[in-house]
């Protein structure tokens, strides 16, 4: 009897310590591809057409669990968006490919669905504020330096500070620290402009059509949350 007292109490001990560990604070990383492209509403001049193109993002960041189906989220980063733009004419030299930079922050909900045991699916919706980290400039062709260039697009940077509304979706799972893995999608509508285009092609560049790039874009993604509470155990052990 004493025996099976003796054992009932170490295995309430563990159990109260795996409890204990877990926190409702978790801190990871976040790293997708992403695709973006002039704004759809724009009209582009004969021959010409505008092409989707990949960049990356990278993000910090965590979310806090209010209870078992939502959470708030939040993070720090920065993407490589941009768009790709193409005269369907021209066998060589026929293509202006610009890389748009940013750094962003994010703030948002997201609402789960366990199933599973461990795993779960999660809707996210939030906002994100970007800070335009690429100036105006005149974007060529690579060959535009010889005696018959084919076309440029003169890039002017619209506004500093942009922001976005983002929805995104997630397919994840938890490990038996606690830790969250998740593959997720996400796309980011912008409500402003971030860089105003004016693509400017024949002699001399006398041919000329506006366009703009907004910063919308789609990611596609994966993420690693640390939960808090198991560092926090550990520097307990360490002390």
């Amino acid at each position: 009897m004493r025996n099976k007292f003796i054992l009932l109490f170490v295995a309430s001990l563990c159990l109260f310590s795996n409890s204990n560990a877990q926190s409702k604070w978790f801190l990871g990383l976040n790293a997708a591809t992403c695709v973006a492209k002039t704004a759809t509403a724009d009209t582009l001049a004969n021959n010409f057409t505008t092409r989707n193109r990949w960049g990356a993002a990278f993000n910090i960041g965590g979310f806090y669990e209010m209870n078992r189906v939502s959470s708030i989220h939040f993070g720090v980063g920065i993407i490589n968006k941009g768009y790709k733009i193409n005269n369907d004419t021209l066998s060589l030299d026929n293509y202006v490919n610009s890389s748009i930079t940013a750094l962003n922050a994010n703030l948002g909900l997201s609402f789960k669905q366990r199933f599973g045991g461990s795993l779960y699916i999660m809707e996210k919706i939030g906002g994100v504020i970007n800070y335009n980290q690429s100036p105006s400039t005149v974007r060529d062709t690579f060959y535009n330096a010889t005696t018959k260039p084919t076309f440029r697009i003169i890039q002017t940077q619209s506004n500093k500070w942009y922001p976005m509304i983002y929805l995104g979706f997630v397919m994840g799972g938890s490990n038996e620290r606690g830790d969250r893995y998740e593959f997720n999608i996400t796309y980011q509508q912008s409500l402003s402009t971030s860089h105003e285009l004016q693509v400017q092609t024949g002699e001399f560049y006398s041919k000329a059509f506006p366009l703009n790039f907004r910063g919308g874009n789609l990611q596609i993604g994966i993420a690693y949350y640390f939960n808090m509470g198991n560092i926090k155990k550990n520097e307990e052990y360490y002390y």
